[in-house]
């Protein structure tokens, strides 16, 4: 399997050949409503902050994947809704989530394939699946949140929420690019996802050369956008639009390529295919099973 670096460049020529990189208005736009982020570093009364961010696969990455922020005030503070306009807000920032990810992943992949991209379509095809999964996330990561914010000795639980974050995060990125390539079922692509996990093999070096390059490109982003923030954060959320649109290209051609879906992933000599590591047979196959 090519690697983390021959994929992003890769990612930017299919991108320039499909004319999609306009495609990168999406992680702008998610990053641009990221009040909370921009908040904490307007706020900030550091004066030097440097720092790494790392992570696995997202389906939108804009700026803030790649910024590390500092912290904002002493302890740990919940920042969630408190009043019905607040918790109104925050469930149309869900809605509003689903199409965004059905739009961007959905018309990345039909314009990949050399069809129309058709933004409109593919939230009509997949926004459900995808508020599902945003609202699956929310769940998971809310218990450990919550027991954080209870606990007295914060510490060992503050550990338990980030181990938690990373192993949710490896276990399920596959999920929202399983539900474009092979219009997968939400509970389907997950348990897909999950299966390629724990195998490990590609898509385990994958996480780690994504984790890895992301901490590359977050340390002179988090000096620039975390130090001079009045210029740093649009130059940031500008900026790294394009870049987080690479990687997210690269990591939907990866999963074409570790579940063999069809028409979009890396072009092999006829008769093999790039990896086989699925849970079932592919879609197009389960027919003559």
């Amino acid at each position: 399997m090519p690697s983390i670096l021959v994929r992003l460049r890769g990612a930017w020529d299919r991108l320039s050949a499909h004319n999609l990189r306009y495609y990168a208005l999406v992680p702008l736009v998610v990053a641009a409503l990221n009040g909370t982020k921009i908040q904490n570093l307007l706020r900030s009364d550091h004066d030097f902050h440097a720092g790494i961010s790392f992570g696995a696969p997202l389906p939108v990455t804009d700026a803030w994947s790649f910024v590390s922020t500092p912290a904002v005030g002493g302890g740990v503070q919940f920042s969630g809704p408190r009043t019905r306009l607040g918790i109104g807000l925050f469930a149309f920032g869900l809605v509003l989530q689903g199409v965004l990810l059905a739009g961007y992943l959905g018309g990345l992949h039909r314009g990949l394939r050399g069809d129309q991209p058709r933004f409109g379509a593919a939230v009509g095809a997949y926004w459900q699946r995808f508020l599902g999964f945003a609202v699956l996330l929310l769940g998971l990561f809310l218990p450990p949140v919550l027991f954080t914010l209870a606990a007295r000795s914060l510490a060992p639980l503050v550990v338990l929420w980030l181990v938690a974050f990373f192993v949710l995060g490896y276990l399920l990125y596959a999920a929202p690019y399983l539900i474009v390539l092979h219009d997968a079922g939400l509970g389907e692509a997950l348990s897909w996802s999950v299966s390629l996990a724990t195998d490990g093999g590609a898509y385990l070096r994958y996480a780690v050369g994504y984790a890895l390059a992301v901490v590359a490109i977050s340390i002179p982003a988090t000096l620039v956008v975390a130090n001079v923030p009045i210029l740093g954060i649009p130059l940031g959320i500008v900026g790294l639009a394009p870049v987080g649109l690479v990687f997210d290209t690269a990591t939907l051609v990866f999963v074409a390529d570790l579940t063999d879906a069809e028409g979009l992933g890396t072009r092999l000599p006829r008769g093999r295919r790039p990896n086989r590591a699925a849970l079932s047979t592919p879609p197009d196959e389960r027919g003559s099973t």
